[in-house]
């Protein structure tokens, strides 16, 4: 499943450096300049991740909050000799722009896990190591909370942002910015969602599996209650996938998995009622509706 969600980064910060130029005389001039070098090679940094079409690395990042520890290190020495308005201004206007940016590393870095935490998810789903996938899609739940309250934070960081500091170009910027991050919250919504019923997924995946090991063990009852767990756990997974599926808001390029999901989870549970309705059979003795309850199971299971 595709996690990435491309965002447009901030512009150029060089207006703080424009800002400044008639004051260089001034206290903490010098130490502000520094700080929005940092910072605009940082906004640079983000508009280069926007541009790959892979994950940015751990390394980057780090790289990236290195020089915002460095940008507010320099803007504090700045604040704490500084008088004059136009150097003040400045010393707040970065100090919103270090703001946002913690907020944007990490909602970059929450894509990252993101990524990897699906990409984990299906690796043990394909292995049915259950446990292990219940477990990371757990983590992914929080992994989306802490993103959603991460876009948040950027949003109010870029809020923050007194543009009339800025030239035109520079709040077109800004405004594109917090437009882009809107709609970011808005897959995050969406994300959650799917991410949402993962864990009843594999669970109804889980009990399925416990089911056949029972048939092969002609243990019938065993096999019954178990794919009747396995419907029960997958009835509400293929509501909520069908819901999302139909949604208007759902943004398009997720439209394919959610699809996908849809189509998983709607595929076990009809092969679950299949199996239960098999082993019920089987402890019937009715070998014939059995045969063909287990044939038309393994059918809805091979259906997607």
């Amino acid at each position: 499943m595709a996690t990435r969600r491309r965002f447009m980064c901030m512009g150029s910060t060089t207006v703080g450096l424009v800002a400044l130029s008639g004051c260089l005389g001034a206290e903490g001039a010098e130490e502000v300049d520094t700080a929005m070098e940092l910072l605009d090679e940082n906004f640079e940094q983000f508009e280069a991740f926007d541009e790959r079409d892979d994950l940015p690395d751990e390394a980057a990042l780090e790289a990236i909050e290195t020089r915002l520890d460095e940008a507010e290190s320099h803007l504090e020495d700045a604040a704490a000799v500084a008088d004059d308005d136009e150097v003040l201004a400045a010393i707040e206007l970065g100090g919103a722009f270090v703001a946002f940016q913690r907020a944007l590393v990490r909602v970059v870095g929450g894509f990252v896990e993101l990524e990897h935490g699906m990409d984990s998810f299906d690796a043990y789903i394909d292995a049915e190591r259950f446990d292990d996938a219940i477990a990371e899609a757990e983590l992914l739940q929080t992994t989306v909370d802490e993103l959603e309250a991460a876009v948040d934070d950027a949003l109010a960081a870029i809020d923050a942002v007194d543009d009339s500091q800025l030239e035109a170009e520079d709040r077109i910027s800004v405004t594109l910015t917090k437009s882009d991050l809107e709609r970011i919250a808005s897959e995050a919504s969406a994300l959650e969602e799917v991410i949402g019923g993962l864990g009843d997924l594999a669970d109804g995946l889980q009990a399925i599996t416990d089911g056949f090991e029972a048939l092969e063990a002609e243990d019938f009852d065993t096999a019954r209650d178990a794919f009747s767990a396995a419907e029960e756990e997958l009835a509400p997974v293929v509501d909520r996938y069908t819901r999302l599926e139909d949604d208007a808001d759902l943004p398009a390029h997720m439209e394919a998995d959610v699809i996908g999901l849809s189509c998983v989870a709607e595929a076990m549970r009809d092969a679950a009622t299949l199996a239960e309705e098999g082993a019920t059979a089987g402890m019937n003795e009715e070998w014939d509706t059995f045969d063909d309850r287990l044939e038309q199971a393994e059918e809805a299971m091979d259906r997607c």
